[in-house]
């Protein structure tokens, strides 16, 4: 196990705000039996998730171009 590995916060120890935090930020979190470790590597993958995070409404329908999707 890697150092990051010991410093991974476990997936199902987080909330929904601790996740977006962590991963928005670039932390490294712990998934699976086998502690895996998954982290968003490249700032558009951070800032798709930012926008999810600030459109809480959307995650229940579709996206769509007129919604100010992130890359339109």
């Amino acid at each position: 196990m890697s150092d990051t590995s010991k410093s991974a916060r476990p997936l199902h120890l987080q909330t929904i705000d601790s996740l977006f935090a962590e991963l928005m930020g670039g932390a490294v979190i712990s998934v699976g039996e086998d502690n895996a470790e998954f982290r968003l590597n490249n700032a558009d993958s951070r800032a798709i998730l930012n926008w999810y995070r600030l459109n809480r409404t959307k995650w229940a329908g579709n996206v769509m171009a007129p919604d100010g999707f992130p890359g339109n």
